[in-house]
């Protein structure tokens, strides 16, 4: 799947893809963290343009109809076997677009050979936990009271706990770590800075959001309480650590000593 979107994009990029939109009449903007989004934040006028551009290639749509399974014609193409229709339907290709459906997958297997690596949950909100006694951890009940407190500008990253509790997670980052290293993966990104946002359970947000695709097969092995979630508030501020943070905040406390934390910004 890597290399196949290696050479897709190679052959329409995002620059392609703006340009393709700002031609549809759908104009983009870029956000700080590199996100896309239509200038009028409204996704209907993505999907009237996707619609348009089907309608103007001939494209017909069919909707309400299941799809049964699949056989390969030996000449070339595939069959699909629609439920409530005696005759296949040929094509070319097939795009399966069932997200974590287990009967389409298992469908897939049987019809076509493929082998399908089980779905993991991506793109999820962090649950805190509820009854931590560890001095350092935020619990759910405390981030509860945060809730609706946007930033804007977070490291967020995961960590294995320490102690036996934490070997799963270990165990799961060095997979993924050997996974994430071959020549078609590149990179692993474990740690991401962006918006976040507290919800009445934990966090959520761009970043956040974003580290939980990355690492989505590593929690998904080890269970998210073999990891504690860290986050760097003051990362803006170029402070790495609570030693670093702790002295700015004592020599201000020094040049500033009639000024609450509510009427300036130290970090």
């Amino acid at each position: 799947g890597a290399l196949l979107c290696q050479i897709m994009m190679g052959q329409f990029g995002p620059a392609d893809m703006h340009r393709w939109f700002s031609d549809m009449g759908v104009a983009l903007k870029t956000e700080a963290d590199g996100r896309v989004f239509p200038v009028s934040d409204s996704s209907q006028d993505v999907i009237d343009a996707l619609e348009r551009a089907a309608k103007e290639a001939g494209v017909q749509v069919f909707s309400k109809i299941r799809v049964k399974g699949a056989t390969v014609i030996p000449e070339g193409g595939l069959n699909l076997i629609l439920a409530g229709h005696t005759a296949p339907a040929k094509c070319d290709a097939v795009v399966f677009a069932s997200g974590s459906d287990r009967p389409c997958l298992k469908a897939i297997e049987e019809s076509l050979g493929h082998p399908v690596v089980p779905p993991v949950p991506s793109l999820f909100a962090f649950g805190l936990d509820q009854k931590s006694t560890t001095p350092s951890l935020l619990t759910g009940p405390e981030a509860a009271e945060l809730s609706g407190l946007s930033l804007t500008d977070v490291a967020v990253s995961l960590a294995p706990r320490k102690g036996p509790e934490g070997d799963p997670a270990r165990r799961a980052l060095d997979d993924l770590k050997k996974d994430a290293n071959t020549p078609r993966q590149g990179g692993l990104h474990l740690a991401h800075r962006g918006p976040v946002v507290f919800t009445h359970k934990g966090l959520s947000g761009p970043a956040a959001l974003r580290l939980s695709a990355f690492a989505a097969r590593a929690i998904s092995s080890a269970g998210m309480g073999a990891f504690d979630l860290c986050l760097n508030t003051v990362v803006s501020a170029g402070l790495k650590n609570e030693a670093q943070t702790q002295e700015v905040l004592m020599q201000l406390r020094k040049d500033r000593p009639r000024d609450g934390v509510y009427s300036i910004c130290p970090l």
